[in-house]
């Protein structure tokens, strides 16, 4: 996974999965919220699609300065979450 940061101020992730499906994320962060939107989910040259918010809520909060817990909440109530050391 690959992390750069663009002139918008936007985050883009990228990363290839095993089976060598590429995929691309921008992503911004609103108070405790993360927003992501894919790049070209309909297709090669489709551009950036919706923002994430609709369906599942992702929130953050550091923990320690080496550390964040991640929560998402979906539309249907069920949650998942964890902690990243880095």
């Amino acid at each position: 996974m690959a992390a750069s940061l663009s002139t918008d101020g936007l985050v883009r992730l990228s990363y290839t999965r095993d089976d060598g499906k590429h995929f691309d994320y921008d992503c911004m962060v609103r108070g405790d919220v993360i927003r992501t939107r894919m790049i070209d989910e309909g297709g090669p040259g489709t551009g950036p699609g919706a923002w994430s918010g609709r369906g599942s809520t992702t929130t953050f909060s550091a923990l320690t300065p080496t550390s964040v817990h991640i929560k998402d909440v979906y539309f249907d109530g069920s949650v998942d979450e964890g902690t990243i050391e880095f």
